[in-house]
């Protein structure tokens, strides 16, 4: 593999964590125009500075409650707690659910939200070296809900996306 990188020591004014620089030493996971890459998309974007600067004051607080302070700049209470609850299903239980909500744009809500679940697992993993205990669960969750329907739909494994397949693998190290 070519040893070339689109990132240096630091993200956005922020160190990386040597293990992050280790661990994720693909190319897309650091790429800030790729719109499935971990930061690449608004919401990943905007979800990693978020989330730095809650981490900022809220070192031992669960991320759940960060993904909440989130919502509530952006939807009314009710939509944010509904989102909360639904963004943590698993995949089969969120296809099973989001058909009861067609119409609503809670898919298009939950794709949004996992871009951002994403963004605070990763930058978590950037900032720390790992990803927080609270979000390791939710954020196999998001990253399944994101790149699973991928490769369902293409029906064969040579079709799955290059990301999806970095993502997993990454996933399972961290």
């Amino acid at each position: 593999m070519p040893e070339y990188r689109y990132y240096d020591s630091e993200l956005y004014g922020c160190p990386i964590h040597p293990k992050a620089l280790e661990l994720a030493a693909f190319p897309f996971f650091w790429d800030v125009c790729d719109e499935n890459a971990p930061f690449g998309s608004d919401e990943g974007y905007h979800g990693l500075v978020h989330y730095w600067e809650w981490d900022e004051v809220n070192k031992n607080s669960p991320l759940e409650n960060c993904l909440l302070s989130y919502l509530r700049c952006i939807y009314p209470e009710k939509r944010a707690s509904e989102l909360m609850e639904f963004c943590f299903l698993p995949y089969e239980q969120y296809l099973i659910e989001s058909k009861n909500h067609i119409g609503s744009n809670i898919i298009f809500d939950i794709y949004e939200l996992d871009q951002y679940i994403a963004s605070i697992g990763f930058g978590s993993f950037v900032k720390y070296g790992e990803v927080h205990y609270s979000l390791k669960k939710h954020l196999r969750f998001a990253v399944e809900r994101m790149y699973k329907p991928a490769s369902e739909f293409s029906g064969n494994e040579e079709k799955i996306p290059e990301s999806w397949l970095l993502y997993k693998n990454l996933i399972n190290l961290i």
